[in-house]
């Protein structure tokens, strides 16, 4: 783990260099503070779980905020943390009790096994599990101090699959786990300080082997968490992290001078179980400026949402000529897209076809994609009544729409930015897409009842 900066200045932050060298192995795994009650060791009351949408799949929300804190179920209600459907704290960051006044993490030396410290941060890794979740290794606790050993320095673990729960079947089980660690903690464990955020933003790589969707990366202020779902190594701008952003009126974000307590990553349930066989932090990366975003040849797709009304939206679809075969557990269709809106609602949703003109749909917040994001579609297991030929799906697709936005939330004009298509354990051999030319094939619009809807090319 190494800090780094990205662009203009010199070195900070955590990277997988600097863990290779000053701790000896290269994996970073996190959970709860050194100090509190609620810190260190493994807690099972959750720090996101991933929210749903009403037909198959989702990439919704729910992220670790105290304990007690809700998360939301396709953008509905919030309900009690650790619960189906709800975000609870994966743990927390430290306090300042019992660090001398004139502490730094100048002042210690990294532990290869235990204890990170390069001089600008440093403290104990940790880990967290909710609702079924499972992670290895598990803390006992309340530092820190013994997550990790010579015998068990990488992060591995079972995400289960979402599911009704078997006691209430108005709620929706979303297990997770969570790695993380403290930014400014003293070697020996008890309370920590805090370590200033500055610049543009960062970026966090980090290591999910198995996972099925991205990560949510989060960072503990005062004991809140501030979260972004976002693929490793996607610059953010410190706006990007929401306060509690499972929560859809939550309009909080971080700030440049923030003083955050610890980094984290959470891995959210999906359509399928998840043996997580590497789960580390590998690095954090300072971004002093916001990054050029840029592809070799992208599909552009504008809505006017600031025209639409409440639930409109335009479709952008591609066909499947003969069909493809989706019927595999494993099957996936992941859409390499950014999203460019002043705004923290509306609705972005991939869709499935199949030859028969049914459809599954896959939602998230279109507002809270940040850089460049898969969007993630799995066919799974079908619900009672759904009729879906996963044999033969026909198209692929995205609705952009203006969803209903709620006490707090705002929607504009939308530019949805599509670089590539992949499609994995699909059984035909159906290959993906690329858009690096204008003549490639590409999206047929139907702009429903927003016009000037639109699909055009562009290299940047």
């Amino acid at each position: 783990m190494t800090l780094r900066r990205r662009l203009r200045r010199g070195g900070l932050l955590l990277s997988a260099t600097l863990v290779s060298a000053a701790c000896v192995v290269p994996e970073y795994s996190i959970a709860p503070d050194g100090g509190g009650d609620e810190s260190g060791g493994s807690t099972n009351d959750g720090s996101g779980g991933q929210a749903a949408s009403d037909e198959s799949g989702g990439t919704g929300s729910s992220s670790g905020g105290d304990a007690g804190s809700g998360g939301d179920e396709s953008g509905g209600s919030s309900g009690d943390g650790g619960t189906s459907g709800d975000g609870g704290t994966g743990g927390g960051s430290g306090g300042t009790g019992g660090v001398p006044e004139d502490w730094s993490c100048a002042d210690e030396t990294a532990d290869p096994m235990a204890y990170y410290s390069d001089g600008d941060v440093c403290g104990y890794r940790y880990v967290s599990f909710w609702d079924g979740g499972t992670i290895d290794p598990e803390c006992t606790s309340g530092t820190g101090v013994d997550c990790f050993t010579s015998t068990k320095t990488v992060a591995t673990g079972v995400v289960p699959a979402t599911h009704p729960d078997p006691t209430d079947d108005t709620k929706i089980i979303y297990p997770g786990i969570l790695v993380g660690m403290n930014l400014a903690q003293p070697y020996g464990g008890g309370g920590g300080t805090t370590w200033p955020t500055s610049g543009y933003g960062v970026a966090i790589n980090y290591t999910a082997q198995g996972a099925m969707i991205p990560g949510q990366v989060q960072f503990r202020l005062d004991g809140d968490t501030y979260c972004a779902v976002a693929a490793t190594g996607t610059a953010l701008a410190w706006q990007d992290f929401r306060h509690d952003c499972f929560d859809p009126a939550a309009t909080g974000t971080l700030q440049d001078g923030d003083e955050v307590s610890a980094v984290e990553v959470s891995l959210r349930s999906s359509l399928f179980d998840q043996t997580i066989t590497q789960f580390q932090l590998d690095s954090i990366t300072l971004v002093d400026e916001a990054p050029v975003l840029s592809c070799a040849g992208c599909v552009e797709l504008s809505v006017p949402l600031s025209m639409a009304t409440n639930g409109q939206a335009s479709t952008f679809r591609l066909d499947l000529p003969g069909g493809s075969d989706m019927s595999s557990d494993a099957a996936r269709v992941i859409f390499q897209l950014m999203v460019e809106m002043d705004g923290n609602a509306g609705d972005l949703t991939g869709t499935l076809r199949d030859a028969n003109g049914q459809d599954l749909f896959f939602w998230t917040k279109l507002g809270q994609v940040t850089g460049w994001y898969d969007l993630v579609l799995e066919v799974g297991p079908l619900r009672a009544g759904e009729t879906f030929d996963a044999q033969n799906v026909a198209s692929i697709g995205l609705l952009i729409g203006k969803g209903n936005p709620g006490t707090g939330e705002t929607v504009d004009d939308a530019v949805v930015i599509v670089e590539s298509v992949r499609f994995e354990d699909v059984t035909d051999g159906t290959v993906g897409f690329e858009f690096s030319d204008p003549g490639d094939p590409s999206f047929t619009a139907d702009p429903g009842n927003i016009t000037d809807s639109n699909v055009t090319w562009r290299e940047q």
